[in-house]
């Protein structure tokens, strides 16, 4: 079999700006749409993290519940 020689990956600079340009547009989109709807974003839980060796680790768990 023949080696394929691999596609170029050259674009024209109109064609690169206006991939970019919708990019944008749709960031902004969704930039606006977190702000109309805060509730939508997902809060993370924080997890308590203390080390092994930590005195009265244990301690330290059940005032954190």
């Amino acid at each position: 079999m023949v080696k394929l020689n691999k596609k170029s990956k050259r674009v024209s600079c109109a064609h690169r700006y206006s991939i970019a340009k919708k990019v944008r547009g749709h960031n902004k989109k969704m930039r606006k749409e977190a702000r109309k709807h805060p509730e939508l974003k997902k809060k993370k839980s924080k997890d308590i993290k203390i080390p092994k060796l930590a005195p009265f680790k244990s301690e330290l768990l059940q005032q954190a519940e």
